[in-house]
């Protein structure tokens, strides 16, 4: 599925996460993810939106230096993710972030510097 553009899971639970992302994916909307990180493999340059809700991803890893078009990310109920990295040299709009959970604590300020007007949800 290399030239796969949409990957929507809604009811399926995988024990493990696949090793390999279609770098054409424009939309990854993957809730109850078992993937800790998102695998090396995949750039995300095209990618729009980005709902990983009530996974158990901990860390975005080095993927968002590449996240030109990203406009929504929702990381709802994540309760194991900590920190977004600095996005601000890698998107080139204002996203739309969500996040809520128990016990989040994420930096940001400094993923967002960049940004003037940030449309944050906080539902913690």
């Amino acid at each position: 599925m290399k030239r796969l553009r949409l990957f929507i899971n809604r009811n399926a639970w995988f024990s493990k996460g696949p090793d390999y992302l279609s770098n054409e994916l424009r939309l990854l909307d993957w809730g109850r993810c078992p993937l800790q990180s998102l695998p090396s493999n995949f750039h995300g340059k095209k990618l729009v939106v980005l709902e990983m809700v009530n996974s158990l991803i901990k860390e975005l890893g080095e993927v968002p230096k590449n996240f030109e078009n990203l406009a929504i990310m929702d990381f709802s109920s994540c309760k194991f993710l900590t920190t977004i990295p600095d996005l601000s040299g890698a998107i080139s709009q204002k996203p739309q972030v969500e996040a809520s959970g128990n016990g989040l604590t994420f930096e940001v300020a400094q993923a967002f510097s960049t940004f003037l007007k940030l449309s944050v949800k906080w539902n913690v």
